[in-house]
């Protein structure tokens, strides 16, 4: 051990500077170019180039000193002493453990919890004290688990007994001079790796910033630092340096009086905004003359990168240390979806991501979408065997959904790697094979980590599944390395953006600390480990350093509070009001304790206000027609009748959504678009239930000689399939004719759907026999065809699910129009909703086929119920001619939203901005009007 050992604290880093931490640096650079050894170990690399700058600032230069952080030192420490670096870490030790879990805990987080707990137990002493058979007591580890954990705890593979094992090496690097700057009490888990540098420098320095809050916890490891490394204790003197917030840092400990001096507060009013208020507090400081701007961003939260790009976008060099995921390339996005889609589950969604990440441009992936969507919507099965049949124009899918499938369940190593290899290999030949329909990518072959064969080493022959080796593939993949802006400046930047634990112990001209919300100041990066809250405070009586969640809240909080305190000149605190979707959010207690506490002013950033340029003055007409209440739909707003188009009917089961959704009904109607972009792959048993008695009854009850014989009608009580469906057989009967449909096989959940359909469909056709000594003949699933009906004049057509008459034909005779529904709700006549409107179009089609007399019959799994028009008629005659003026002038517009529970909505198929829901009704209002007025000037019909 070192003779001279020396721990230097703070109150305000220039403090230490002037007090020997400038001369130590300067010393250690001229040791350093005479050939000694000078190492200064730093928390972040952004003290490391803080340092660099305040050498640049005073016109000098620091040269050979060498800047590492602690997993640097780590691993030039085991280079010199002979050991393995663990330089996988977590991930490999997470692959052992999870290869000796059962599936369910493999596929959790509790590999990765149990890691945790066992570094903090390590960490703290704890490990050493009572042993790993009391540590797996404590975390309820499973006995078929336990091997694998003390095989861990036992190998070089982990780092805490790396670290032990760097003490108990006691290497020696003559002629090292070891420094370290900034550390806090979070590196309490780094303690064996410090004695072991300890060990082999010559001399060793500590400066270390006096903490504001957290002050147990920091104080304890001090002095466990300056007993077992028999340091000496020194306090920095003050040197006078401008300290604008002391006063106010103190006030939040201990609250006393009113602060001289307060931070500036700026509330935005949306997160977007607050991004807008740094770019303008940041032009504003260097304006007033600061130099260097420190902009520090809560770990993890998404105002960093917007941050950097919005300063970098307005003009300002930036040092973005604050870095984000790099986005995957191609390559990588299609190596991560192989080792998925191998893996398994194949869904339909995992292929349609594919073709969406190789299609040829959208029109390709467009089609086979809508294929992929109509498959599901007819077979209803998300097993892709049973769903793609091969034969269907995509030739490829049958090899693509055999791709893989000789993969073992098991396998070492060495031997998945060489087949992940192989499939590849083949993946690539597969794609050539098919470059017609997938973009060309060339897949590598390359490690994915550079550790990858250090991996095959710690594993050796373990036995792991295949399901296990590639998640940990795509874990790999997803788990991109961190960079930094693009378009970033270099080290020395005047605006550095990073987190408040990165800036510990530096001093900047200006400081603004944004995202001011919630808990995300103070909020655990990491999840809590095993480790109950009682343990932890057990632990911490018996002189164990081991943080609570209390303990680590603080250290964050002590971070935000050391950077008001080092801030030279001026600090601004940045929040804002609601998020980006209008959720309100609460400010912080920082900002609640400096704005009621303190009575700090708040300054509110309002962006500057958007100048109305109509550089495009045809849509900005459009858009004022569209919300002018005195204006009616005009052929912007779904009147379509400049384009001249040919007629078509109406289809009857649709008129109720041309009168509650006329837009959508417009797009559907008449250029065949509905909206698609938020479907999904999800089974709606209602539907299919629909879907497959109507299938039934149209079997049952179909004439067996077609439209050939009478027209179509059949005298049903001849009908063989209508008895078998009543007779004693009868549910055998249906279920047969069902299965006869090539329907996914040995699935219950069709299974269930069958089953019902055949017991409704026996009861439903039990009705229709009912009604066959009135009206015999009868027609399954008749079409009208395309009829013009008069008085309004609409044209229409309609399908009939059973159609029954008194005659084999419908004109001079009485018919029964049969609609059979799955449940027993059935809606009331309703003209603002449309519900009810297509039973009146079959009356008005029954009229003109030549019915003497038609009646309207729903059958329900409860019974029989006769459909009536005796209440409501003006309003529903009055809603018909407002349907056949739309039909004339393909003048549609755009319903407002009903409030009706079963109502139908507007669902379009292109995005639109919104229009208030009064002026929509104002502008229907019209159109009714002009139908009026129309009708007025219109000469009297006579008969």
């Amino acid at each position: 051990m070192p003779t001279d050992v020396s721990i230097q604290l703070f109150n305000h880093v220039d403090d230490a500077w002037a007090d020997g931490l400038r001369d130590w640096l300067e010393r250690g650079s001229e040791a350093a170019l005479s050939g000694q050894k000078v190492w200064m170990v730093c928390r972040s690399f952004v003290q490391a180039n803080w340092l660099r700058r305040r050498f640049l600032e005073e016109g000098e230069t620091l040269m050979g000193v060498r800047f590492l952080d602690l997993r640097r030192l780590r691993r030039e420490l085991c280079l010199r002493a002979g050991l393995p670096t663990p330089s996988f870490g977590r991930e490999t030790l997470s692959l052992i453990l999870r290869a000796n879990m059962t599936e369910a805990e493999a596929a959790s987080a509790y590999s990765g919890q149990l890691l945790d707990a066992m570094d903090n137990l390590a960490a703290c002493g704890w490990l050493d004290r009572f042993g790993a058979d009391a540590a797996m007591n404590v975390l309820h580890v499973t006995q078929t688990l336990r091997p694998a954990v003390r095989a861990i705890i036992e190998s070089l593979l982990w780092r805490p007994r790396v670290d032990q094992a760097l003490v108990e090496t006691d290497i020696r690097l003559p002629e090292l001079n070891l420094g370290f700057f900034g550390l806090d009490a979070e590196s309490l888990d780094q303690q064996a790796l410090i004695a072991a540098a300890v060990s082999a420098s010559e001399q060793t320095q500590f400066w270390f910033a006096q903490p504001l809050v957290a002050e147990d916890i920091f104080m304890r490891w001090i002095e466990r630092l300056e007993t077992g490394l028999n340091a000496e204790v020194t306090v920095a003197a003050s040197h006078g340096t401008a300290r604008p917030y002391e006063e106010l840092v103190s006030q939040f400990v201990y609250p006393s009086g009113p602060s001289p001096s307060l931070p500036r507060v700026v509330r935005a009013s949306r997160w977007s905004d607050q991004t807008r208020a740094v770019v303008e507090i940041v032009r504003e400081e260097f304006s007033r003359g600061s130099r260097e701007v420190a902009v520090a961003v809560p770990t993890g939260s998404p105002s960093g990168p917007a941050i950097v790009e919005a300063l970098i976008s307005a003009g300002f060099p930036v040092n973005d240390e604050f870095r984000s995921k790099a986005i995957l390339g191609y390559s990588e996005r299609v190596h991560r979806w192989l080792a998925d889609w191998i893996a398994g589950p194949r869904t339909p969604e995992k292929l349609l991501q594919l073709f969406g990440l190789l299609a040829h441009g959208p029109d390709s992936y467009g089609r086979f979408r809508d294929f992929l969507l109509k498959q599901f919507d007819d077979r209803q099965t998300r097993l892709l065997s049973e769903l793609l049949p091969v034969d269907k124009g995509y030739p490829w899918i049958g090899e693509l959904i055999n791709f893989g499938q000789d993969w073992p369940q098991n396998g070492s190593w060495k031997a998945l790697d060489i087949k992940w290899s192989e499939t590849l290999t083949k993946f690539q030949e597969f794609l050539e094979k098919h470059r017609s329909l997938f973009r060309a990518v060339r897949i590598s072959l390359e490690p994915l980590q550079p550790n990858w064969d250090e991996i095959q080493n710690a594993l050796g022959d373990l036995v792991i599944s295949s399901k296990l080796f590639l998640r940990f593939v795509y874990d790999s993949i997803s788990e991109s390395s961190r960079i930094g802006h693009r378009e970033a400046s270099h080290r020395y930047a005047p605006v550095v953006v990073s987190t408040p634990e990165q800036f510990h112990a530096t001093s900047w001209d200006a400081v603004i600390l944004v995202d001011g919300v919630g808990d995300l100041w103070t909020r655990a990066v990491n999840q809590d480990s095993l480790l109950s809250q009682e343990f932890r405070a057990r632990a911490r009586d018996e002189g164990l350093l081991l943080p609570t969640i209390q303990d680590q809240a603080a250290l964050r909080e002590d971070a935000v509070l050391q950077l008001l305190q080092h801030s030279r000149r001026s600090a601004t605190i940045c929040y804002y009001a609601k998020e980006e979707g209008g959720e309100e959010v609460d400010p912080n207690r920082f900002v609640t304790f400096l704005e009621h506490s303190l009575r700090a002013s708040t300054t509110t950033f309002e962006p500057p206000p958007i100048e109305p340029k109509e550089q495009f003055p045809s849509l900005a007409k459009i858009r004022r027609d569209r919300c002018d209440p005195e204006v009616g739909f005009d052929e912007y707003l779904f009147n379509f009748s400049a384009l001249q188009l040919k007629a078509d009917a109406w289809p009857a089961s649709e008129l109720q959504k041309a009168i509650a959704a006329p837009g959508t009904f417009a797009f559907r109607q008449l250029f065949g678009l509905k909206r698609t972009w938020d479907r999904r792959f999800e089974r709606d048993g209602r539907r299919t239930l629909g879907i497959v008695v109507h299938r039934l009854l149209k079997v049952i009850l179909s004439n067996p000689f077609g439209d050939l014989f009478k027209e179509g009608f059949g005298d049903l009580r001849q009908s063989s399939g209508l008895k078998e469906s009543g007779g004693p057989n009868a549910f055998r009967y249906i279920s047969k004719i069902a299965l006869g449909w090539n329907l996914p096989r040995e699935d219950a959940w069709w299974q269930s759907i069958i089953a019902k359909s055949a017991h409704l469909v026996e009861r439903m056709s039990q009705k229709v026999v009912g009604w066959l000594e009135q009206f015999p003949y009868g027609i399954s699933e008749y079409s009208s065809g395309d009829i013009t009906v008069t008085d309004p004049v609409l044209f229409l057509k309609g399908r009939f699910d059973l159609l029954l008459a008194n005659f084999d034909r419908i004109d001079g005779g009485e018919i029964v129009i049969v609609d059979f529904k799955t449940t027993n709700s059935i809606r009331r006549f309703n003209p603002d909703t449309g519900e009810g409107f297509q039973i009146v179009a079959y009356t008005l089609l029954a009229t003109v086929m030549g019915a003497t007399r038609c009646a309207q019959l729903v059958f329900t799994p409860a019974g029989v119920k006769t459909l009536k028009l005796d209440n409501g008629a003006e309003e529903i005659f009055a809603k018909l001619r407002e349907l056949a003026w739309i039909q004339d002038t393909y003048c549609f517009g755009h319903a407002p939203l009903l409030r009706q529970e079963f109502a139908t909505n507007e669902a379009m198929p292109l995005a639109t901005l919104t229009i208030p829901v009064w002026v929509l009704r104002k502008k229907r209002a019209l159109v009714v009007e002009s139908i009026k007025e129309s009708q007025d000037s219109d000469p009297p019909m006579t008969p």
